[in-house]
């Protein structure tokens, strides 16, 4: 019975002490500086084009934007030896369109940078059958996209999409005015910066597999969400999918990255750990890069959603921060209904001016709403005041 005692003592000893020395622990892999090349090409046989991303990895521990490559030597060739330079188009992304591809041949991406040479496994081409369609269900929280597909002939079993998001909102308050040598003038329809509209890529891995399935059907598959009171479904938004077919070897390199980075983000952000893919450096054989360079057929389809189609509960919008307008008097002789702000007079030349404000009593006006330009310009949230051509 003592001796049970004596280990029960033991044993909370030991408890005590380690709960008592708990400290923080950074594993060598996350504090080590590392410099692996990043690689995510594809090669489109629809339009024949190729796009081809260069970047670098960093640690968990560096907050940095992944640098990119830049000034590298990028081609495409085929087994027969036919060779495509790619050009930089921007940031660490090579480019080429006008390729007359041969859906039979295989190719291979190769990569010369200063350090280092870089050149990728043979790949086959690839067909994608085509989107069935693109819907979308509201939940409770917000709006999920989804995807439908199917190969009757059962070919494709793998699948990946990826997707630029289109939407167009508005500023928090509308400028009617704008202001030429302190005055406020009224603004044409082409001067207004209420409305805008904003494009970004997908940043997440979006795969799906069928082979667990009797058929090779996608069936209304979850791609993208929109919480409520985005401000993507706050007037229109669009999406633009693309679907591709990938082979078994590609659709497991994604769906291991895609478990390495859920946690953490998307392929251009730090790596927790190297995950192996196609392309290989061959003056450092056993260098890690990481990456994958693939070619296909790849489908296309837009769909739009209006906010006006979305149940009650998700018509929800959130008003920006601090977004209240202030007000601005004609001249300081006027008797004020209101408290003004400041007087037309003071004005710095760097507000910007909403509406008129009108006497109850006579003609004329006696002031004007004050904003920011962060709540009354839609383009300071990232947007263009260009309408894109594929807008209705």
């Amino acid at each position: 019975m003592n001796k049970g005692r004596n280990h029960i003592a033991l044993i909370s000893t030991f408890i005590f002490t380690v709960s008592a020395c708990l400290y923080p622990y950074q594993p060598p892999t996350i504090l080590e500086a590392v410099d692996i090349l990043v690689v995510d090409g594809f090669l489109d046989v629809t339009d024949g084009s190729a796009t081809i991303r260069l970047t670098h990895a960093n640690t968990l521990s560096d907050a940095n934007k992944a640098e990119a490559e830049l000034n590298a030597s990028v081609s495409i060739q085929t087994e027969g030896g036919n060779s495509y330079t790619l050009t930089e188009q921007d940031s660490g992304t090579y480019t080429i369109v006008g390729l007359n591809v041969d859906p039979t041949a295989k190719y291979q991406l190769s990569i010369h940078t200063p350090d280092e040479d870089y050149l990728s496994d043979y790949v086959e081409i690839k067909q994608s059958p085509p989107i069935d369609s693109i819907t979308w269900e509201a939940m409770d929280n917000g709006v999920n996209i989804l995807v439908n597909a199917h190969d009757a002939a059962g070919s494709t079993r793998y699948y990946r999409w990826d997707y630029v998001e289109t939407w167009q909102y508005h500023a928090a308050v509308s400028s009617d005015f704008k202001l030429v040598n302190k005055e406020p003038v009224y603004r044409t329809d082409a001067e207004r910066i209420h409305t805008c509209w904003r494009s970004l890529p997908s940043t997440k891995i979006t795969i799906a597999s069928t082979v667990r399935l009797a058929e090779d059907v996608v069936y209304q598959y979850p791609i993208a969400f929109l919480p409520v009171g985005s401000n993507k479904i706050s007037v229109k938004y669009s999406i633009l999918v693309k679907q591709r077919a990938v082979s078994k070897s590609e659709f497991d390199f994604w769906e291991q990255l895609k478990k390495t980075t859920e946690d953490v983000g998307g392929l251009f952000d730090p790596m927790p750990s190297q995950v192996p893919g196609n392309i290989h450096s061959l003056s450092n054989p056993g260098a890690p890069v990481l990456g994958y360079f693939s070619a296909g057929a790849a489908k296309e389809e837009r769909f739009f959603l209006d906010h006006s189609t979305l149940p009650f509960h998700l018509r929800k919008l959130i008003r920006q921060p601090g977004c209240q307008v202030d007000t601005i008097c004609v001249v300081p002789s006027i008797p004020r209904a209101f408290i003004c702000y400041m007087d037309l007079e003071d004005l710095t030349g760097t507000e910007t001016i909403g509406s008129a404000l009108y006497s109850e009593t006579g003609p004329g006006i006696i002031g004007y709403t004050k904003s920011t330009p962060a709540c009354a310009d839609c383009r300071t949230q990232g947007g263009s005041l260009t309408k894109p051509a594929f807008w209705p």
